[in-house]
């Protein structure tokens, strides 16, 4: 586990979300001839669409009828129209399931009226991962250090203002003082690789373990992409010699605002099913997704193509969320501050 909770993740959950999960229907659904639409909120390419395909790949084998799992891509401001799409538009029969940022659903806590749902009120499956997260910057860039980002401007792509790539660069803004510009509009984080190499922007936040160690490993180990700081209580070996945010923040507040926003990462990879779906889908959908994410030949993919799999169950990551909305309000003004544009 790469990235520490804060202090009440895991200690406070109410009676009724206990047992929630302690109902458990006579009758799996059935899902002969059907399809489960599989939404990701990231463009295809980067670390969210790489695991939502290695999970649509062997997912239908352990559901009910063994459906056609199909991917599609939502990467529209940043992920939140993922979120929302699940959440308001998706039929509530189970054929429709859905992986977004834990920052997007982060974000009704912050009064983003733009998110429009209930966190808790999503069916959760699980998480696939816990990560951590890093900025990186492209050679080209001149860009070897977060502190040349405190000497002259530095460009920074990013999807929408919900994702990590947005809101990990203008914490560095808005908190540390950085001289950043944040340009919006990529469709993840691979698409704004390509910008890096264009020379469009010069770097590059949200940038996982997993992203790190996998799709992006070859750039790291043949110096094109440097990471420049990483975002976490502990260091992790993958991210070098980076400097670590934690170390640059001078008060407790600031850093238990810090844990808002970074410590979601533990959730990396969370799985939905829309809010309302019958309690037998959910069960059936639950126990489908533990037996994908045990599943040996997944195991072998994923170890084969650099890709972590640490899972938590879908009373771990409803308890998470359900922590996280305890966090006190002023901590929570202040992470919000620091991820929004002045």
């Amino acid at each position: 586990m790469r990235a520490r909770r804060p202090a009440s993740l895991g200690t406070s959950i109410s009676i009724s979300l206990c047992l929630a999960f302690l109902v458990v229907p006579a009758n799996a659904a059935d899902y002969t001839g059907k399809t489960i639409n599989f939404i990701v909120g990231s463009a295809p390419g980067g670390g969210y669409d790489t695991y939502a395909r290695l999970f649509a790949r062997y997912f239908g084998n352990h559901v009910p009828g063994k459906p056609t799992v199909t991917v599609q891509n939502m990467q529209t401001a940043g992920g939140l129209n993922a979120a929302n799409t699940i959440y308001n538009v998706a039929p509530k029969d189970g054929t429709t399931i859905g992986m977004f940022a834990s920052s997007n659903a982060l974000e009704p806590l912050m009064g983003n009226t733009l998110a429009k749902f209930d966190t808790g009120k999503f069916t959760w499956l699980g998480n696939m991962n816990r990560d951590a997260l890093s900025c990186g910057a492209w050679k080209t860039s001149g860009v070897t250090s977060i502190d040349d980002a405190f000497k002259r401007q530095v460009r920074f792509g990013a999807s929408g203002m919900g994702a990590t790539t947005a809101q990990n660069a203008l914490f560095l803004k808005n908190m540390l003082g950085a001289q950043i510009s944040v340009i919006l509009g990529y469709g993840g984080t691979n698409d704004v690789k390509l910008a890096m190499q264009r020379g469009e922007v010069d770097a590059s936040c949200g940038l996982f373990v997993s992203s790190v160690v996998g799709p992006f490993g070859a750039d790291v180990k043949s110096g094109n992409l440097k990471i420049i700081v990483q975002f976490g209580r502990t260091n992790d070996k993958a991210f070098g010699d980076a400097p670590n945010i934690y170390s640059y923040l001078k008060t407790e507040d600031d850093k238990l605002a810090a844990d808002f926003v970074f410590l979601a990462a533990e959730i990396t990879r969370p799985i939905t099913a829309p809010p309302g779906v019958s309690a037998d889908v959910a069960a059936t959908l639950r126990k489908a997704f533990d037996a994908t994410v045990a599943d040996p030949e997944l195991l072998a993919t994923a170890k084969n193509a650099n890709i972590e799999i640490t899972p938590m169950n879908a009373e771990a990551v409803s308890k998470a969320f359900a922590d996280f909305a305890t966090t006190p309000q002023r901590l929570i003004e202040r992470a919000k501050a620091a991820i929004t544009t002045p």
